[in-house]
């Protein structure tokens, strides 16, 4: 048996119940989102005249997205328009 599905199989109940975080949160989704964040901001926003000053740029942008308030002053939403009546009409299901 391998070690991996000895952890899995022996261990899986222990480390569910003492995970801090719950097992749905654990997913990639998030970590891929940001690997996609770091290309873009490394390509777009990071001097590339050597590595350190690279990673501090990246790094800086990274943490600079990362903050709530920040971030809603970084980028501008577009403000929610109101439907028109004729939209609502035809959305509106309830009156068949």
């Amino acid at each position: 048996m391998s070690p991996y599905v000895h952890i899995v199989l022996i261990h899986g109940a222990d480390l569910v119940e003492e995970n801090i975080i719950p097992i749905g949160q654990l997913s990639e989704d998030a970590q891929e989102s940001r690997h996609k964040d770091a290309r873009n901001f490394r390509r777009d926003f990071a001097r590339k005249s050597c590595r350190k000053f690279t990673n501090k740029d990246l790094m800086s942008r990274l943490f600079l997205t990362s903050d709530p308030l920040r971030s809603s002053k970084l980028f501008k939403y577009r403000e929610k328009q109101e439907m028109r009546e004729e939209v609502k009409q035809l959305l509106d299901f309830s009156s068949e």
